[in-house]
């Protein structure tokens, strides 16, 4: 009998239309109601479980999955005292390797946490009182890319290509939008302020409608009706080049 070499038996299933086990299934499933890692994290309801590899069928713990299950952000919650706690995020890729672990303060605030469409940014924010702390991490570069204090309780919107952000932003002791920003988390300074409202307006209903392009309703504080407007991200100008008559 003719035993088939790597490169036939992929050709095979290729022509076959079957599918490879690595591109089989989401990575992750998610599992409710699982146990929270302690007494006083009622918060903490939801599992991630995953689904492929040499680990498969292990619980990870408490987290969000990301869009096509190629990585997950998990809860780690850690108590010191009576009043004092902290919260951690443990990000793992694909078969559930560990890739790093983020800070995300004390486990008494309400954390709010998502994912870019691709993956590769995971951001979190931290409400308080105050309003809220917004984070972004990029897992490619494994790092921290983004820290925006803003006084609303508003969550920043990712682009469908994912490495930019829309970002509400307001005045501190007021609840409305006044401002909007695009910031391109993968060009450092890049915030820009695409729409802005007149000290008696606000804006709502903030939304993507093309990869540098964001929408949102402009009206009166406390109207019902109001008119729709548009503002693009535009990409900064490259540096000017060397002067080449310049001495050195």
């Amino acid at each position: 009998m003719r035993i088939l070499s790597l490169a036939s038996f992929l050709a095979l299933f290729l022509a076959l239309g079957l599918p490879l086990a690595a591109h089989a299934a989401p990575a992750y499933v998610e599992v409710k109601d699982c146990r929270p890692p302690s007494e006083e994290g009622e918060f903490l309801q939801t599992c991630v479980k995953l689904n492929v590899g040499r680990r498969a069928g292990r619980v990870l713990g408490p987290g969000w999955v990301a869009p096509g299950g190629q990585a997950a952000a998990v809860l780690q919650h850690r108590q010191y005292g009576a009043t004092s706690d902290r919260v951690a995020l443990r990000v793992h890729g694909p078969t559930g390797r560990f890739e790093g672990t983020y800070s995300m303060g004390s486990g008494g605030e309400e954390h709010a946490v998502f994912w870019s469409a691709a993956g590769r940014f995971l951001a979190w924010v931290e409400v308080d009182g105050r309003g809220g702390l917004l984070r972004v991490v990029d897992r490619q570069r494994r790092r921290q890319v983004l820290s925006v204090v803003s006084p609303l309780e508003e969550w920043p919107i990712f682009a469908p290509s994912g490495s930019k952000l829309l970002l509400p932003v307001g005045r501190p002791g007021d609840d409305r939008t006044r401002e909007l920003c695009i910031i391109d988390l993968l060009v450092k300074g890049s915030r820009q302020t695409v729409l802005q409202a007149m000290p008696d307006e606000e804006l709502t209903q903030p939304r993507w409608i093309a990869p540098n392009t964001v929408q949102a309703v402009r009206r009166k504080v406390g109207g019902q009706k109001g008119k729709t407007v548009q503002g693009s991200f535009r990409a900064p100008p490259p540096p000017p080049p060397p002067d080449e008559g310049q001495a050195e």
